[in-house]
C-alpha cells in the first residue's frame, strides 16, 4: 500500500489566517516581497518571514531571487487550484448552512 500524503500538515498551515491571507494575495500569479506580504496581511517583517519559511518548506511557495530581492510566488498552479477549490467549498458549505 502506498503511503498517504501528509494532508494534515498542509491543513495545519492553511488553518492560520495570516498564512492563508498571504497565499490568497498570491492567487493572481504575482510574485511579492516579504515586506509587501507583511504589509498586506498586517504582520511584522519577522513574523511574515517565519510564516513564509513554513510555506516554502511545505512546498506551497517558491522563492525567486533577482536584483537583490527575494520574491515569493505559488510553487505551482495546482497549489492555487487546490486553495481555490477549498475556498469555493467553504463558501458553498456556508450558503447551505445559512
Amino acid at each position: 500500500m502506498e503511503e498517504a500524503p501528509c494532508i494534515s500538515h498542509i491543513a495545519s498551515l492553511l488553518a492560520d489566517p495570516k498564512r492563508t491571507a498571504m497565499l490568497w494575495a498570491l492567487m493572481d500569479g504575482s510574485a511579492k516581497s516579504s515586506s509587501e506580504l507583511a504589509r498586506l496581511v498586517g504582520l511584522t517583517a519577522a513574523s511574515a518571514n517565519a510564516h513564509l519559511g513554513r510555506l516554502i518548506g511545505s512546498g506551497l511557495l517558491r522563492v525567486e531571487v533577482g536584483r537583490g530581492k527575494r520574491l515569493f510566488r505559488m510553487a505551482a498552479p495546482d497549489v492555487s487550484a487546490a486553495i481555490d477549490a477549498l475556498a469555493c467549498t467553504t463558501v458553498a458549505s456556508a450558503a447551505r448552512n445559512a
